[in-house]
């Protein structure tokens, strides 16, 4: 995204829309539209030229068994456990409160189509069949639940504890909560998702160097997430980053980029971690929002700050009703149609990330969506500015602080010396950091500012010229 302010991947099957990735710089949701009918039409085209090769040479599809089912016990499943589930879902429940009722009836589930088929009111060919049946029993217990919160939502309007289509759960926004050795903190908290975030400044020779397809790179910003089994009441013995950590932790560091300032005139290395610690829904969000707060806790002059919100969908498609939901938690992610994350500004996005579990999205939902986003976008910002209105204007005391100073390119090899022995020098004598650009240009970073100082005219003594009349 060297030129252009929108850098967008989409796919498409031959009539709708399947998924979208997309960085942007504070791009306006018009143009978004905009650029998702461009690129639908052009993804149309080679979904056709697909669809041509595989009428030409493609092979007969496999054929897949259809999933286990029994109406008699479904339905007698679900006249037994469809109030507990109904009242579960309208009540506003803690997440693990809600989860315990539905695994509750789970658990139980098999024993009662046990009593009903020797009681001989459930008919079963055989042993065997009746040991499938009571395994499936929990498997049918959760597929009442998702189609239970999806006829409430479909029907009657009401969500997961009693939520309104465009409802968003409290927000809570607090920085400086960790001690102020830290560059840079804040927590962010919607409902029962809540995340802590650190900043932490460091000089140019911190940056991370990445190693991609196209090659090397050097990132000055690094966003990353982590989410411990505890967020979620679970525990484990994993150690090791996952693909949600490497997605999530994407997806947050793209939404801010457009909106930090420039190497030349903020020269630092910037390294923000999210750690999750409850989760019910679209933590990555929590992840933006929270590293707005904590860069501007840190002093990051960001030319706006950025906030996130997931949308989803209940979709009947015979009847062709789509339904949008604001901030998903729970249910309505596992068993609703979308998850569709949004990151930007007031003024534009900054970040899509939208995966369906449909065939396709009409272009109408992506325009409610992204106007719906908007809304609740402007929606979380008010609380995050009640906690911080902008970046501060200074730097924490225990941050480093760096100098600049421009020297001849052809005395780089003077300031450092026969094998490093120069730079090494002045870096182990005072506890600095020296890094040079081929351009001339030497950063000096150091947390103390006497080290600093005396670093600098060390630099400049090596490279000064002598002049008549001066010692």
């Amino acid at each position: 995204m060297i030129k252009s302010d929108l850098d967008l991947f989409l796919t498409a099957s031959l009539d709708r829309v399947v998924m979208i990735e997309a960085g942007a710089a504070q791009v306006p949701e018009e143009e978004i539209l905009r650029a998702i009918e461009f690129g639908k039409k052009w993804a149309q085209k080679i979904a056709k030229f697909f669809a041509e090769i595989q009428k030409e040479v493609g092979k007969k599809k496999r054929e897949f068994e259809d999933p286990y089912e029994h109406k008699e016990a479904y339905e007698f499943l679900k006249s037994w456990a469809l109030p507990v589930i109904t009242k579960a879902i309208k009540d506003d429940l803690p997440k693990l409160e809600r989860r315990a009722i539905f695994n509750k009836l789970m658990e139980e589930a098999g024993e009662k189509l046990k009593v009903e088929v020797e009681g001989g009111s459930l008919k079963v060919a055989d042993d065997a069949e009746k040991e499938k049946l009571v395994g499936y029993a929990s498997a049918m217990v959760d597929k009442i639940v998702k189609n239970e919160m999806r006829r409430l939502v479909l029907e009657e309007g009401i969500r997961m504890s009693s939520r309104k289509q465009d409802q968003i759960r409290p927000i809570g926004c607090m920085v400086d909560v960790l001690p102020n050795r830290v560059h840079g903190s804040a927590l962010f908290q919607r409902g029962e998702t809540q995340g802590l975030t650190t900043c932490t400044l460091g000089g140019p020779g911190d940056k991370q160097l990445s190693e991609g397809m196209e090659g090397e790179s050097e990132l000055r910003y690094m966003h990353h997430y982590n989410f411990p089994p505890f967020s979620v009441g679970e525990t484990s013995n994993r150690l090791f980053v996952g693909n949600r950590e490497i997605g999530h932790g994407n997806l947050a560091q793209r939404a801010l980029e457009h909106v930090l300032p420039d190497a030349e005139s903020f020269p630092y290395t910037i390294r923000v971690v999210t750690e999750i610690l409850e989760s019910n829904g679209s933590s990555s969000m929590a992840a933006t929002c929270g590293s707005t707060l904590a860069l501007m806790a840190a002093g990051v002059p960001i030319s706006a700050p950025v906030t996130g919100i997931a949308l989803g969908l209940i979709s009947d498609e015979e009847k062709g009703k789509y339904i949008i939901l604001s901030d998903l938690q729970d249910e309505e992610d596992f068993g609703g149609d979308m998850d569709f994350k949004v990151g930007g500004t007031a003024k534009g996005v900054t970040a899509i990330q939208m995966d369906i579990k449909i065939k396709g999205l009409p272009d109408s939902v992506f325009k409610e969506a992204l106007e719906r986003s908007k809304t609740g976008r402007a929606f979380i910002l008010q609380t995050m500015l009640a906690a911080i209105a902008e970046p501060r204007k200074e730097l924490s005391p225990y941050a480093p602080r760096i100098e600049t100073i421009q020297v001849n390119p052809e005395d780089i090899r003077l300031v450092i010396g026969k094998g490093g022995e120069t730079i090494q020098k002045i870096t182990k004598e005072l506890g600095v950091e020296i890094d040079i650009e081929d351009s001339g240009l030497v950063f000096v970073t150091s947390v103390n500012g006497e080290a600093m100082q005396k670093a600098k005219q060390w630099i400049l003594g090596i490279v000064a010229k002598p002049v008549v009349g001066t010692i």
